[in-house]
């Protein structure tokens, strides 16, 4: 699951990886979704539409979830994390990935893709 509070260039090369990586883990039932968080939803809305149109998303649903501007309060998302990224099989967390506007660019796309593999095992 992926919390975004951008979308921009890196969040748009993550999601069409991990688009791809759906089709590589179909056997593991891998499955992603994508939440937009600010604090204007109709903006949120049609950046999520774009998202979608511009990388010809077949697998992910990119929404703007109730609680937009901070994500849902049990989900202890850390508020100055620009994008976070957890992995879970079931209903349990097994990596929570926090980054700050600084750490999440294009080149940390791939190691984020590359952990689906440690947990879909």
């Amino acid at each position: 699951m992926v919390f975004s509070r951008k979308s921009d260039a890196a969040l748009a090369s993550l999601v069409k990886k991990l688009d791809q990586a759906i089709d590589k883990h179909a056997d593991e039932k891998l499955k992603v979704f994508v939440n937009l968080l600010g604090d204007d939803r109709d903006k949120l809305e049609e950046q999520a539409e774009q998202l979608v149109a511009d990388q010809k998303l077949k697998n992910i649903p990119v929404v703007v979830p109730v609680e937009f501007e901070e994500g849902p309060a049990n989900y202890g998302l850390n508020p100055a994390a620009d994008l976070t990224v957890l992995y879970y099989r079931g209903m349990k967390v097994k990596a929570n990935r926090a980054l700050g506007e600084d750490e999440f660019t294009k080149k940390r796309v791939d190691s984020l893709v590359e952990e689906i593999s440690k947990i879909v095992k």
